[in-house]
């Protein structure tokens, strides 16, 4: 440590030059100081251990704390997200329903539901993975031409055949 060095390289040579004078006081001081160096190296060892697992052990502290939060907005991306559309879910649609509800300065607002009927058949006749695409494209569709200001949703129902959309704008 750099503690160390500095007693070293800034005591020893004022101990060495003090014992070596002819003045019976700078001994005196040289001993005094050979002692203080003596005390601050085994100070030094003593705690540096300590010292060290202690800066470890924040670091450590401080990549788990990082972590939780990323695993936290992880979360919440997967709990509010559609991860097909990347649109808000059913869940995060009603929250901001709500909020829209009850903010009086929100004005006028107004909702629709799309639905896309006959899905179940396109899902059944050429498969989950075409119907994935068309359910991303229709919602890109939708994000493409909606107004300004509106919020789309993807507010499906837990069975596979519905495939609803729902759109927000407040005035």
């Amino acid at each position: 440590p750099a503690a160390l060095c500095v007693a070293a390289i800034g005591i020893a040579p004022y101990s060495v030059f003090f014992s070596l004078a002819d003045d019976g006081r700078f001994r005196i001081v040289a001993i005094n100081l050979a002692l203080v160096a003596v005390g601050l190296i085994v100070t030094i060892l003593r705690n540096y251990g300590q010292f060290a697992r202690l800066v470890a052990s924040q670091r450590a502290l401080a990549e788990q704390h990082a972590e939780t939060l990323r695993l936290a907005e992880d979360n919440s991306r997967l709990a509010n997200i559609d991860p097909l559309t990347g649109l808000p879910n059913r869940r995060q649609f009603i929250a901001r329903l709500d909020a829209l509800c009850e903010d009086p300065s929100a004005g006028q607002v107004a909702v629709a539901f799309v639905d896309l009927d006959g899905f179940k058949t396109v899902n059944d006749v050429y498969g989950h993975e075409v119907g994935d695409k068309l359910i991303a494209y229709v919602a890109k569709t939708l994000a493409d031409c909606a107004p300004a200001g509106a919020e789309l949703a993807r507010a499906r129902q837990q069975c596979a055949q519905n495939s609803g959309f729902s759109i927000t704008s407040a005035r």
